[in-house]
């Protein structure tokens, strides 16, 4: 009978050791996440900067106005994304270091089970499975706590990028207001002048 329940541990162990390694797995998926948000911000960067050098040739206010909202615009894009890029990078490697260290825990839990289940004729039943029992226990409270923070940091980089959207669309709005007073002195200057 507790060659059994030893067994059966032994293949819960072997789970949870799968279940890790898709959990490693899930943390370079949000690392990728990550650059792609990174690339899409100097695009839209890249886009606003060929925005701004095609209007060079209108007047001063114009010109000074359209520079002044795009560099802030800019500058609010980029800490934007350096912020989210390096939340990102912490919670990768904060999960990275809790994950070796869980399977590293699991590596010597399998090992000290292998070791009772050698000497488990030559000691107390009660004792031998008590220690197991304590440490199933610490490993369970270990996920738990684990799975916890990391979910608290999700939520974080999640209202970042809310914050940082929004931020975005309120900018972008500007921009067009400015751009289409823009045209609109322009024309009047042209009939103006004509």
């Amino acid at each position: 009978m507790s060659s059994t329940l030893i067994q059966q541990s032994l293949i819960d162990i072997e789970q949870n050791l799968k279940k890790l390694e898709s959990a490693r797995s899930q943390v370079g998926n949000m690392a990728d996440k990550s650059e792609q948000l990174i690339t899409s911000v100097a695009s839209v960067i890249e886009s606003i900067e060929a925005i701004k050098n095609s209007f060079s040739n209108e007047e001063n206010y114009l010109k000074n106005s359209v520079h002044d909202s795009l560099e802030e615009f800019s500058q609010t894009l980029s800490k934007g994304a350096e912020s989210a890029n390096k939340k990102g990078s912490e919670i990768a490697l904060k999960q990275e270091e809790v994950v070796n260290r869980t399977i590293t825990k699991m590596e010597e839990f399998q090992t000290n089970l292998s070791d009772i289940q050698k000497s488990i004729l030559d000691f107390d039943l009660e004792k031998s499975l008590d220690k197991i029992t304590t440490e199933v226990s610490g490993l369970s409270e270990l996920i738990a706590s684990n799975q916890t923070a990391t979910s608290q940091e999700l939520e974080e980089i999640k209202s970042k990028l809310e914050e940082h959207k929004t931020q975005h669309e309120k900018s972008s709005k500007l921009n067009l207001i400015i751009l289409a007073a823009g045209f609109i002195l322009t024309f009047a200057i042209i009939l103006i002048t004509k």
